[in-house]
């Protein structure tokens, strides 16, 4: 795997510093590269869309500390939680996922979302994170999650509501792109 991990022009202010593990695929159960990242810098290295045959191929990534001794990524081995994410999937409502995304900006939340692999102009898919200003217990999870799913109209995918959840890097197949929006972050100089 290139490191999906980059150095970046991003401002370096130190603000709130996320734990972002990059697995080489689903069934990889330690990180192959870990690192710390501000708001923004985490922004610019999701903006390093990676154009791949399938999903599958993709790198997946968490937001979350583990215990330093953990063997694997299961809940149990999570110590905090540093971002809430919903995936919308299916049932897509632009609507009320502007709405939403109104919502968090008002409320000067710091968000990340972009467009997932098999979005496409018909049927929209879209991962949403809401970075945390302190982190949470993985027990506190679902209710910020049900929160999150709420403010979007109940649209997020249920199947993927847990704080062990990896999630695919901002992906999509060759000649294509994918759109990523901030709210209330710094963009790079």
């Amino acid at each position: 795997m290139n490191n999906t991990l980059q150095a970046t022009d991003a401002p370096t202010e130190i603000g709130v510093l996320f734990p972002v593990n990059v697995f080489k695929s689903l069934t990889a159960k330690r990180p192959a590269v870990s690192g710390r990242f501000n708001a923004a810098q985490l922004a610019a290295q999701l903006r390093r869309v990676k154009q791949v045959t399938r999903k599958e191929l993709a790198p997946l990534v968490t937001l979350v500390s583990y215990q330093p001794d953990a063997q694997t990524r299961k809940i149990a081995d999570i110590v905090t939680v540093h971002a809430v994410c919903g995936d919308i999937d299916h049932g897509f409502n632009a609507e009320a996922f502007e709405a939403g995304l109104r919502e968090l900006g008002a409320a000067g939340v710091q968000v990340i979302a972009h467009q997932t692999y098999s979005h496409t102009a018909q049927a929209p898919r879209w991962r949403v994170y809401v970075l945390l200003d302190e982190p949470i217990q993985p027990a506190d999870y679902l209710a910020c999650w049900q929160g999150l799913n709420d403010l979007f109209g109940g649209m997020l995918d249920g199947n993927a509501k847990d704080p062990g959840r990896v999630n695919y890097w901002p992906s999509c197949p060759a000649g294509e792109s994918r759109e990523l929006r901030t709210l209330n972050i710094a963009e790079a100089a």
